[in-house]
């Protein structure tokens, strides 16, 4: 537990192979780096970063140089650069608060993995450049940011499944830059509990037609398994009445109406039909009635 602050240079700058444990610890005003490590392992939470790097254009909060490892989490980064990746490899960067400051973090040749965090307030959510990329970037919730992503990178940058504030998707679009594959989009805000769930269709029984409403929770292994949402509706022998959705599986709530047709476009009889919705070895079902 250490409180560093207004340091011309670097707040604590560690070179080496070994481990750095910071917990419950300040930085605040320094000059280059808050906190910076070149190789060896870190754990770094509960901690406190603001504007430290303000003086240099290469500074930042938090700088995790060549060979780092480890994790950050559950930290507050304020003004500048957040964090800076810097041929960093595999670091979980998890739970963090990343706000009010030019660039919330940037991955420059590096692999770091980025989940759950909040990014609020930047003039830019993400940068990466270099020859490598995050290797998971999803599950954030990204707002209030003028420019989301900008990616130079030499490789392709996946950061699908986030939440960046809204659902207009022309938005986004606008505020990306390079190849940066980031649809589908989560429709919900990750910070806010979402369970798997398949609700009673309504209205029910009905003539016409029917809406269902489910949801796909908000786990890592959905993403990391690219596992698919197979929503079907099967007549009481079990036999496939119609496919509603097969597709990549996204967490959120989401909606679809049954017209009570077949697959063949054809109107199905009077009758009790069950409805199922699968997540690899997830699967939910319900009953309806078609009245005719």
């Amino acid at each position: 537990e250490v409180s560093v602050t207004r340091a011309d240079s670097s707040g604590v700058a560690v070179v080496g192979t070994g481990s750095l444990v910071v917990a419950a610890s300040t930085f605040v005003g320094n000059g280059l780096t808050g906190l910076s490590l070149e190789g060896g392992h870190i754990r770094l939470s509960n901690s406190r970063f603001g504007d430290n790097g303000l003086q240099h254009e290469a500074g930042a909060n938090l700088v995790l140089g060549p060979g780092v490892r480890g994790v950050v989490r559950d930290n507050h980064f304020t003004g500048g650069v957040g964090i800076l990746c810097r041929a960093s490899r595999q670091v979980r960067i998890v739970d963090n608060s990343v706000s009010d400051g030019r660039i919330g973090l940037i991955s420059s040749s590096s692999r770091p993995w980025i989940e759950a965090n909040l990014i609020s307030g930047n003039e830019l959510a993400f940068r990466v450049t270099g020859l490598e990329v995050p290797v998971f970037l999803a599950l954030n919730a990204i707002q209030g940011s003028e420019r989301l992503v900008e990616s130079t990178a030499e490789l392709d940058l996946n950061a699908r499944n986030n939440w960046w504030g809204g659902d207009d998707q022309d938005w986004i679009g606008e505020r990306m830059t390079g190849a940066v594959f980031w649809q589908p989009i989560l429709n919900v805000d990750p910070r806010l509990p979402v369970e798997f769930d398949l609700a009673q269709n309504y209205p029910n029984p009905f003539n016409g037609s029917t809406v269902i409403d489910y949801a796909i929770g908000i786990e890592t292994p959905i993403l990391v398994h690219a596992l698919y949402l197979d929503l079907q509706v099967r007549n009481v022998a079990g036999s496939l009445v119609r496919q509603l959705v097969y597709e990549k599986a996204a967490p959120g709530r989401y909606s679809i109406s049954w017209d009570g047709r077949s697959d063949d476009g054809r109107p199905v009889a009077s009758g009790v039909y069950v409805y199922v919705l699968r997540v690899g070895p997830i699967v939910r079902s319900q009953r309806m009635m078609v009245v005719r």
